[in-house]
């Protein structure tokens, strides 16, 4: 396989290159497993791999030659970074989530997202039950105090979960396994969607959030981040918990308003909770500058964003997302792109045929415009889609001529509103 592409993505008039396989660079941040980069390496691909996240200065400096970066949550995709990642072809989030890539630029500059299709959804769950299970024994109290050799086999903060209520905010892929995990050992589940999801069984209760926050035991927030959930939980909600309620965020930090919850826990008004995700994050271990209100309560258990972080969940995650990526540069194929329509052709180009993978500005008359220049010649397979501000264009064309290639992709790229353009021979 050989891809023609262009040697800087934000200069149209700057020369094209032809590459292949054994030239296309991977760095993998944040990333130590071993079974991803192979996957990578298999294809032919260059692979770096560094277990840490990199600081804005350190990645700028990283991917001015990189095609494909593979991050997850601590690594911060801005415009500066997209801007000296000058041969970016694709992003990939090793995780479920993507608050920390800027979306609306990378889309603007023609650059797929990838991520999780969920697989890290079971992790999650089991380190719900487990804080559930640590919260109603106390055990992680308990096991503070034997290590300060103290023996104190107290009861009164001790309690079964089975017969429990466990509420669910946000059923998609983490909450439905925390619902069936939690189901399956004999805690009544109640869960609230704003897409009002049917549930995926009769135990499941669909409920108003006010219902579920009055009458759960404990409380597992799954929403995405977003201007609709910012802050969702907040005084008025935690004030209709009960005194002996638990709440649970392994979702995003922006969901549950601090001080608030803060004062619920100083004064008792709530039981407890655990805790996944901060509002300052580190992108170190050992990151100095960072603190946060809870640290100081014992009946909150505090995790550093691991929820989908196990070495079963990586290698699952790392499988998934880098077929979708080789998938992606090897044919154009964009099924489960996050953020531009799914196009998905035969794998093997025919026989003396080239394909076009486009993306250009959703404006009328551009399609025009490239059949214009694609009229000449016998068009096998052609698919546009838009989503937004941007369509994304697959072509294949039987070509006998060779030596047009490069002139097909100068005038298709010089259309002004195509924004990224490679040929696949």
């Amino acid at each position: 396989m050989r891809i023609i592409i262009s040697s800087d993505n934000y200069q149209k008039d700057s020369p094209t290159e032809i590459i292949t396989e054994n030239q296309l660079k991977v760095l993998l941040l944040e990333s130590s497993c071993i079974e991803t980069r192979r996957l990578f390496e298999k294809e032919g691909f260059v692979v770096e791999q560094i277990p840490e996240a990199l600081t804005e200065e350190e990645l700028i400096n990283k991917v001015k030659d990189v095609h494909v970066l593979g991050i997850k949550t601590r690594t911060i995709i801005n415009e500066k970074v997209l801007y000296a990642a000058k041969k970016l072809l694709v992003i990939g989030a090793f995780c479920s989530g993507t608050n920390n890539i800027d979306m609306p630029a990378v889309s603007a500059l023609g650059i797929p997202v990838f991520h999780s299709h969920g697989a890290e959804s079971r992790s999650v769950a089991e380190l719900i039950l487990g804080n559930i299970i640590l919260l109603s024994r106390s055990i992680h109290i308990r096991n503070q105090e034997m290590h300060n050799m103290l023996w104190n086999q107290d009861i009164n903060n001790s309690h079964d979960i089975y017969g429990k209520t466990v509420g669910i905010i946000g059923y998609g892929n983490a909450g439905q396994k925390v619902a069936e995990v939690l189901g399956n050992i004999g805690m009544k589940v109640l869960y609230n969607d704003m897409n009002n999801i049917p549930p995926i069984s009769r135990n499941h209760h669909q409920v108003d959030l006010d219902t579920l926050l009055r009458e759960s035991d404990f409380i597992s927030i799954h929403v995405n981040a977003s201007a609709e959930t910012e802050g969702m939980i907040g005084q008025r909600e935690i004030d209709l918990m009960k005194p002996t309620a638990f709440l649970i965020n392994t979702s995003r930090s922006i969901i549950v308003q601090m001080m608030p919850l803060y004062a619920a826990l100083k004064f008792n008004k709530i039981a407890g909770g655990a805790f996944d995700v901060f509002p300052s994050e580190p992108t170190s271990n050992y990151e100095e500058n960072w603190s946060y209100l809870l640290q100081s309560f014992p009946n909150v258990i505090l995790t550093p964003h691991i929820g989908g972080f196990t070495h079963e969940s990586e290698v699952v995650v790392g499988r998934e997302v880098a077929d979708d990526i080789i998938r992606f540069l090897l044919y154009g194929d964009s099924t489960y792109s996050l953020n531009f329509p799914e196009i998905c052709f035969d794998d093997e180009l025919y026989e003396n045929s080239i394909r076009l993978v486009n993306f250009h500005r959703n404006v009328p008359g551009v399609l025009n415009d490239v059949n214009q220049i694609l009229c000449s010649y016998n068009v096998e397979c052609q698919n546009s889609r838009s989503r937004g501000n941007m369509s994304y264009l697959l072509a294949d064309l039987s070509i006998n001529d060779y030596n047009v290639i490069q002139d097909i992709y100068k005038r298709v790229l010089g259309i002004k509103e195509v924004v990224r353009l490679r040929i696949i021979l």
